[in-house]
């Protein structure tokens, strides 16, 4: 829109190209206004928009990867019901890509102002029009101008300061302040409403991310993710400065049986000193091919942030993002009716993995009882 400029070399005190962009993106920010208000409202679900359904089934199909040819009704039933779960995602992510490329668009603009200026001289165009006469023409030129012209502290011109201008032969002077104005007025009307939009909708989408109905890093659903990718489903036992029992191993490679299935790999390992060498414990860890990672601790030692904390600093870092670690606590060396000195270590445990972002489970692993059990699958099927 802005071509125009390379053969007429003169820039006006309204561009009506300019006023078009803006324009739009104040029906653009109208409609967004009371699209909110709708949503806001009750009345239950919003169905999914065309838009948004095409783009979730374009999404859903590419990560199955089934043809059309092996349909069957409970997949067309599938794929109907993540429509309509994830229609938030999808419509937070359209409308991000949709605001980012406006923002795009705009900063190209912004861009072709200054990069057109640069090799060649423009001189100011004729304040006024057939249709508006010089009073309208100043009042929209200031309704358009004044606040990127506040927020860059720039001066607005007035009809007998471009006059004056003009008569001076300040032509240069005149023209650099109009591009000046222009750039800032599409900055402050297109480019900071648009990056507000797209910074609301990302946090839109973080929340939902973090709230979806399907418990994606759930045990089930991350066996059911390795099995699709072809990986092993195993799973890798960590113990640090604890020599585990044959009793503590049974239970524990027991509950991890009842978790992921009779098909899990479980890797139990000699204990971690982490002492004289500080990298002991890679001989563990490999980037892929684990659902989870699970070092285990002895509730008896006392956590130190140094050493505990540093390990799993460590083990995060090593693996991919979407494997849990997690930290178990092994209560089982406390004898039965210590209630309050077991409080009171769980109580030193959390606040030390806190500092690094770590929620121990403590475990009897030694009883490994159907409340252990359950408490291990509940941690293991909630959705981080």
């Amino acid at each position: 829109m802005t071509d125009y400029l390379t053969s007429k070399q003169e820039v006006n005190v309204i561009e009506f190209s300019l006023l078009g962009l803006i324009l739009w993106n104040l029906l653009v920010f109208t409609l967004v206004f009371f699209s909110f208000v709708l949503t806001a409202l009750p009345g239950g679900t919003k169905p999914p928009g065309w838009l948004n359904e095409m783009i979730a089934k374009l999404r859903f199909s590419s990560a199955l990867g089934f043809r059309v040819k092996r349909k069957r009704p409970w997949l067309t039933a599938c794929q109907h019901n993540w429509v309509q779960l994830s229609n938030g995602l999808t419509s937070a992510r359209t409308k991000i890509a949709f605001h980012a490329a406006a923002i795009c668009f705009a900063a190209g603009v912004v861009a072709m102002l200054y990069t057109r200026g640069l090799p060649t001289q423009y001189h100011p165009g004729v304040p006024g029009s057939t249709w508006l006469d010089i009073k309208l023409t100043q009042q929209v030129f200031s309704f358009i101008v004044t606040p990127g012209a506040w927020l860059f502290g720039l001066q607005v011109p007035d009809v007998q300061a471009v006059a004056d201008m003009r008569a001076s032969g300040d032509n240069l002077g005149l023209t650099r302040a109009l591009f000046h104005l222009h750039a800032a007025s599409v900055i402050v009307w297109v480019l900071l409403p648009r990056s507000a939009l797209v910074i609301f909708n990302s946090l839109h989408l973080w929340r939902l991310s973090r709230a979806f109905p399907l418990p994606l890093n759930a045990a089930y659903f991350t066996a059911l993710r390795a099995a699709w990718r072809g990986q092993r489903i195993a799973v890798v036992v960590v113990p640090f400065r604890y020599e585990m029992t044959p009793q503590v191993k049974a239970n524990l490679h027991r509950m991890l049986e009842r978790t992921y299935g009779m098909s899990v790999e479980i890797a139990m390992l000699q204990s971690v000193l982490m002492g004289n060498d500080l990298w002991d414990w890679k001989r563990a860890i490999n980037k892929e091919g684990h659902v989870a990672v699970l070092p285990v601790f002895n509730a008896t030692a006392t956590a130190e942030g140094n050493t505990h904390g540093a390990l799993l600093k460590l083990l995060r870092a090593a693996i991919e993002a979407e494997t849990p670690v997690i930290p178990i606590v092994d209560t089982s060396a406390f004898p039965l009716g210590n209630d309050e000195r077991l409080r009171s270590r769980q109580i030193q445990w959390r606040q030390i993995l806190d500092k690094v972002r770590a929620d121990p489970l403590f475990l009897d692993l030694g009883r490994g009882d159907e409340t252990d059990l359950s408490t291990f699958q509940s941690r293991l099927n909630r959705d981080e």
